[in-house]
């Protein structure tokens, strides 16, 4: 539209400065021919003038001359009589022929004309001869210098009264002349200026005027857009940003105050650098010169870019950026129009967290391992420097560190780790708050929270973001997650509601882990004493079996059998029996190594599984379980129950290597020891060695 109406405009406009520049042309020509004609009338006039008074002048010189007292002021009269005669000569000249030199143009009227050269005035012919009579008393001898002499006669008598009055008579004229003239010429300068007033108008009516109306039309629209551009950049929900090739700010929306955390005066003609953080000044200063290198116009885009901004009180946050050129007055700027990507951010960090949890959660083995995966694939996620996952000691009220997890170079011990334990109520460390709350707890900046504000680990290390959220199973609390972050950051009210979640999710998850590992202990352990059963201790004996023959490692099966046990239930009942056997089982536990393995076979027959021992070496372990259960294993409620055991011992490998022979060995020798009087051991005595 703005095109449009300058073209339509253009001749208009053209013809109107055309007109205006005639009019201007002729108010000039008029003015200097009227500056010119005045000028050459008072030259005319003024040199008139003169000559009269020079004519006087050459009276005077010749009256002097002709009483000079001496030679010299003869000569000095002379002289000045000579130039005198000059000055009038070259002024009469230029009145009648014309000198530019004294402003003369050489043009006279006709009236003029006739009183220079015709009678009766005929004053070209008088002066000549005034000069002519002049010029020969100049040049007479210093004898003939009298007053006598006829050309001082001619000088004062006959000439001087007859052309000063002629003189007087052209004065008088060209005065008259000049008057008239400047009254044709003030006519017509009249005239013209009222011409030129009056094509003004027109113009002014017919061109300008509606001209300036558009044009105010036109600026009205543009006011209006600029007002309409404004409120729509005001009101964008992006941030919109304007600065300078030298990265200087210029404009600055209310949203990108919002984002940033500045009012737009405050941010005004500082550095784009203050919205970035130090890792990217660079890397915008190198977008910024590639637009200027490429063949870019006004309004050239450059694709987004994922940076990350730094917010008026240093917080941090992910933002895309994308960035144009524009002209302003002839110079470059910049637009960029920022997007706070947080939110995009913190779902793909929630999706990222859901996904992990329930990869590890589905792949996992058990609960140890589980928990450690879960430590680090959550922590990597949130961008966490330290972990640690707090179990659940309900019946002491405490919180027990069970897993430790980080990614700090610095961190080379435990030593400045928080205490393996803390209380349920502990209102100072972030896992008991999350415990007591039964929820998800986040803590933005742990440096400026007085309740943390000390802790060694957070001094040290200055990690001001922490969460921490519980696992739970139908509202019991089985233990805390807790995370350490490098940066502060604001709380996430959806990422705590997914943390609670997931928390359930992974209390659920070990429940039912813990369920099903106690079922497979059920499967694999003696429901009373804990130790393996019949069926795992004989997949244990087999492999370490299989390992021994390959290997040629020396080991011991040892079967124990309790002496007098049916004693026990018939004298104090069952329920003794189970708790000796318990007992018994502790006291085995302690003897033995914690390599050697030790399990329950039914009743009170106990067998135990020795690797890497010869002969001797289970000679010596079998007799200090004689000797420790004559003195620890027999007692019940602090009453002595005459039970002891009798120990029967195959050695591996040999040539009856085979599970069954091997079993049979053991037990056959367990006998024999059961023959020869009970509380005591017997060795196999068809072993190879």
């Amino acid at each position: 539209m703005k095109k449009n109406f300058t073209n339509n405009m253009t001749p208009t406009y053209i013809t109107a400065l055309s007109i205006i520049a005639m009019l201007s042309i002729a108010s000039y020509i008029t003015l200097k021919k009227r500056i010119s004609s005045q000028e050459t009338d008072a030259a005319v006039i003024n040199l008139t003038s003169k000559q009269r008074f020079l004519l006087q002048n050459i009276a005077i010189y010749s009256l002097c001359l002709v009483n000079a007292k001496d030679r010299a002021e003869t000569e000095s009269l002379r002289q000045d009589l000579l130039a005198t005669m000059r000055t009038i000569e070259t002024v009469h000249k230029g009145l009648v022929s014309g000198d530019k030199s004294l402003n003369l143009s050489g043009k006279q009227s006709p009236q003029i004309r006739a009183l220079y050269f015709k009678q009766p005035v005929h004053l070209n012919k008088k002066m000549n001869q005034y000069l002519a009579e002049a010029k020969a008393l100049a040049h007479a001898p210093p004898e003939k210098l009298t007053s006598q002499n006829p050309h001082l006669h001619n000088i004062l008598n006959e000439f001087a009264a007859d052309l000063a009055d002629s003189l007087e008579i052209i004065v008088n004229l060209l005065q008259k002349e000049s008057e008239r003239d400047n009254k044709k010429l003030h006519l017509l300068e009249t005239v013209v200026l009222g011409i030129v007033l009056f094509a003004l108008v027109i113009i002014g009516m017919f061109i300008f005027r509606p001209m300036v109306n558009r044009i105010k039309e036109e600026g009205d629209k543009l006011l209006k857009g600029e007002t309409r551009t404004r409120l729509i950049i005001d009101s964008a929900v992006n941030g919109i940003i304007s600065f300078t090739q030298n990265g200087t700010i210029k404009s600055f929306n209310p949203a990108a105050g919002k984002m940033f955390g500045y009012q737009s005066p405050e941010i005004i003609e500082k550095h784009l650098n203050t919205l970035l953080t130090e890792p990217y000044h660079k890397k915008v200063a190198g977008w910024l010169q590639g637009i200027l290198q490429r063949d870019t116009f006004p309004g050239s885009k450059l694709t987004a870019f994922e940076v990350e901004g730094q917010r008026n009180d240093n917080t941090t946050f992910p933002m895309e950026l994308n960035l144009s050129t524009f002209y302003q007055d002839d110079q470059l700027f910049y637009l960029m129009i920022v997007r706070d990507f947080t939110e995009q951010k913190r779902t793909k960090q929630r999706t990222d967290v859901q996904y992990a949890v329930t990869r590890v959660l589905t792949n996992s083995n058990n609960i140890e391992e589980t928990t450690k995966e879960l430590l680090q694939t959550i922590g990597q996620t949130l961008n966490c420097a330290l972990g640690f996952f707090w179990d659940a000691d309900k019946n002491n009220h405490i919180l027990l560190r069970k897993e430790i997890w980080h990614t700090m170079s610095a961190l080379k011990g435990t030593a400045e780790l928080p205490p393996h334990q803390i209380s349920f109520a502990s209102k100072t460390e972030i896992p008991g708050i999350a415990y007591s709350l039964g929820k998800p707890v986040w803590i933005p900046d742990v440096l400026s929270d007085p309740r943390f504000s000390s802790s060694p680990l957070v001094l040290r290390y200055q990690l001001p973001g922490a969460l921490a959220f519980p696992v739970t199973s139908d509202k019991e609390i089985l233990g805390v997650f807790e995370f350490l972050m490098r940066e502060k950051h604001y709380v996430d009210t959806y990422l705590l509601d997914c943390l609670n979640a997931l928390g359930d999710h992974i209390g659920q998850f070990f429940i039912r882990k813990q369920f099903e590992e106690q079922l497979v202990h059920l499967a694999t352990h003696d429901p009373l004493t804990g130790l393996f059963n019949r069926r795992r201790f004989l997949e244990e004996l087999e492999s370490r079996l299989a390992y021994s023959c390959r290997y040629g490692i020396h080991g011991a099966l040892l079967f124990i059998d309790l002496d007098n046990f049916k004693q026990v239930n018939d004298t104090y009942g069952h329920q003794a029996g189970d708790e000796l056997l318990v007992h018994v089982a502790a006291v085995l536990r302690q003897q033995l190594r914690k390599t050697d393995i030790l399990a329950r076979l039914g009743g009170d027959e106990f067998a135990a599984l020795l690797s890497h021992v010869d002969k001797k070496q289970a000679e010596t372990i079998a007799q200090q379980i004689i000797e420790i259960m004559s003195q620890k294993g027999n007692f019940i409620h602090g009453h002595a129950t005459g039970v002891t055991a009798s120990i029967g011992i195959a050695l591996f490998p040999s040539r009856s290597s085979k599970l069954s022979s091997l079993l049979a060995c053991a037990d056959h020798a367990m006998y024999l020891a059961k023959e020869k009087g009970r509380n005591c051991f017997c060795f196999y005595h068809n072993d190879s060695r």
